[in-house]
């Protein structure tokens, strides 16, 4: 167990400080050295929140530009999970209907 597992609770969740930019600022992202395609990111946005809710069964009910940042390591962050919800099987199954 971590210190974010041992600190996280159904209230309280904790995780590591990242750095990069925020969608929501792109006057920051454009001054950066880093350029990333917008079709790749929405791709890789909409396969992470599929695999999050049809496998792992719970999503981001929140995921607007400010919670999407764009990481130093070029990676994609989904932050801001104050408002995801978990869904059952039975709700998963019926979500495709």
């Amino acid at each position: 167990m971590s210190v974010r597992d041992a600190l996280s609770r159904t209230a309280v969740n904790v995780y590591n400080w990242t750095a990069g930019w925020a969608c929501g600022r792109p006057s920051c992202y454009a001054a950066s050295s880093e350029v990333s395609n917008v079709y790749e990111v929405a791709d890789a946005i909409l396969e992470a929140q599929a695999h999050s809710l049809f496998v792992k069964g719970f999503v981001n009910g929140d995921p607007h530009p400010g919670n999407i940042m764009l990481l130093q390591s070029g990676k994609i962050g989904l932050i801001d999970w104050g408002q995801a919800r978990a869904y059952d099987a039975a709700e998963r199954c019926a979500l495709p209907n």
